[in-house]
């Protein structure tokens, strides 16, 4: 009679298969649409990057069928650590690559323009003037983010090269965060093995390396769920307040944090514990952003800041992108719940024996925190907002397919199931790129 293999060892392939999936919609999203274009995204390094990402994940994947054969799933369990150190180096050399090879996009002009501005009229004019200096910055995001880029580029010149590079130091940083938040929830071979899925997906490499806000922004994002569910094991005080420090600091990184919020309080509501609310610990997590952000918002609202145009359409900008609206309408309002609800399929599982190891009372609950935790990465829609996400679909699909079907059935299901949904992803990708002629996911 055969060795049954470990639990990791199915669990690894299917987040290596679901892994190649989402790669490659994301390259196909990226080659057949026409917004990226225009920010260096040649189309036959994208063929090149499809084509290697599909077939490392399906080597891999095909590996792991036999256990006497080298694979990263055997790896992953037992060198978890050494894989992770490889995968961020590896990730890090690619970013610097990729830094030291891309055209300039029109986000790094725009910090740039910012940096100018600061270093000739120094904190109170930039930030008097923060809103009109140019079109995007001012518009859609806090000035956090941007004030750190214009100090740094106070202090080091206002170098590209130099802001591609404190970038990339954030975007590392955010893998290591992304990779301690899986390992927290799951197990450490699993995120590990998760880490692998990031260098993979062209957004992250651009983003990653471009010297945009990307990077300081993944990292916080991140640390804000690692803090809350830091406090969702141990609701001590001092973790509270961490909880609501890190959600008060996204706060003044990006608007679109606060879209968070109901899913964090879902979640709360999932682990059906009474001793939780009556905590006094958990009311830090509101009572901070509030101590915090009130009087910012209070002086805004005394200086009119808050009634003008800008204003309101920042806010609008949490729930749909600008110009989005005409697209929603056309031909992407049939397409867009399909996209959601294949992301959704992984996203479902993050309660049901992964989030806490399977703590919660109230599997519903907990099933739609966890979708609403990552559809906000997904719903904006923007691909950036959707690599925090990456290591927890890749992990979820795999939890999904324990729960739903006996083990010797799952493989099977794996790639009948993985085959189904790409050849109809690309299906949509296809249409939706001709008929609107636009990047249908945008």
């Amino acid at each position: 009679m055969a060795l049954t293999p470990p639990r990791f060892w199915h669990q690894g392939r299917t987040i290596l298969l679901v892994s190649w999936l989402l790669a490659s919609v994301s390259y196909l999203s990226l080659f057949f649409g026409a917004t990226y274009t225009e920010e260096g995204f040649a189309p036959g390094r994208l063929l090149l990057g499809l084509l290697f990402t599909q077939a490392f994940f399906l080597i891999a994947a095909l590996l792991s069928h036999y256990p006497a054969l080298p694979s990263p799933v055997e790896w992953a369990r037992r060198y978890p650590r050494r894989v992770f150190a490889i995968s961020l180096a590896a990730q890090t050399a690619a970013l610097i690559a990729v830094a030291l090879t891309m055209r300039v996009w029109n986000d790094e002009e725009f910090n740039l323009e910012q940096a100018a501005y600061f270093a000739q009229h120094g904190l109170t004019k930039w930030l008097a003037d923060y809103g009109s200096i140019n079109f995007w910055l001012g518009l859609h995001h806090p000035p956090l983010l941007a004030l750190l880029y214009a100090l740094f580029y106070r202090v080091c010149g206002a170098h590209l090269l130099a802001g591609r590079l404190f970038n990339i130091l954030f975007s590392a940083a955010a893998l290591v965060a992304a990779h301690r938040l899986v390992r927290r929830t799951t197990e450490e071979p699993t995120a590990a093995l998760a880490s692998l899925a990031w260098p993979l997906f062209p957004v992250w490499l651009f983003n990653g390396a471009a010297a945009i806000l990307e990077g300081p922004f993944l990292l916080v994002l991140l640390l804000t769920a690692d803090a809350f569910v830091a406090f969702l094991e141990k609701p001590t005080h001092r973790r509270g307040l961490a909880a609501g420090g890190w959600l008060a600091l996204g706060m003044l990184c990006r608007y679109n944090i606060v879209l968070l919020l109901p899913g964090l309080l879902l979640l709360l509501l999932g682990r059906d514990r009474r001793a939780l609310w009556r905590n006094p610990a958990t009311a830090w997590i509101a009572v901070v952003p509030l101590i915090l952000l009130a009087p910012l918002a209070w002086t805004a609202a005394g200086s009119g800041l808050l009634a003008t145009q800008k204003a309101q359409l920042s806010w609008v900008f949490l729930l749909l992108r600008p110009g989005g609206v005409a697209y929603m309408l056309g031909i992407l309002l049939p397409l867009w719940p399909l996209q959601v609800g294949a992301h959704l399929i992984p996203a479902a599982t993050l309660s049901l024996g992964m989030l806490w190891k399977g703590e919660g009372k109230n599997p519903l609950l907990l099933t739609l925190g966890g979708c609403y935790l990552l559809l906000v990465l997904v719903i904006l829609p923007n691909p950036r907002y959707f690599l925090p996400a990456v290591p927890f679909l890749a992990v979820g699909a795999a939890r999904l397919l324990q729960y739903l079907r006996a083990r010797e059935k799952a493989d099977t299901a794996v790639w009948l199931g993985l085959l189904a949904a790409s050849l109809t992803l690309t299906v949509l990708v296809l249409t939706g790129a001709k008929w609107d002629g636009f990047y249908p996911f945008y």
